[in-house]
């Protein structure tokens, strides 16, 4: 039985090794220390940038804005707002999503 960051690392291992066309990842380096967010990062932008399309699940919004170029913000299982990624942050942070 693995603790919870010998099984993230294992998984993150598996998902990197892969290759495909098409990514989708729901928070990914949410698990893990800090050494080990740290070196996959690293090998995550190399493996980004092998990939066409990439579908990011996420809450770290300076991860999405370094990684993405359009954002679907979602509540309650409902998309509400889809657009540049930089316009889709501030629109998560603002009272009109808290209020939504």
């Amino acid at each position: 039985i693995y603790s919870s960051g010998m099984e993230a690392r294992f998984l993150f291992s598996i998902s990197t090794f892969i290759k495909t066309d098409i990514l989708l990842s729901d928070e990914q380096l949410s698990a893990g220390d800090y050494f080990f967010q740290e070196k996959a990062k690293l090998l995550l932008k190399r493996f980004y940038e092998n990939n066409k399309i990439k579908v990011f699940a996420s809450h770290n919004m300076q991860f999405v804005k370094e990684n993405c170029n359009k954002a679907l913000i979602m509540k309650k299982g409902r998309g509400i707002y889809f657009e540049d990624v930089h316009e889709a942050v501030d629109f998560y942070k603002s009272k009109e999503y808290i209020n939504f």
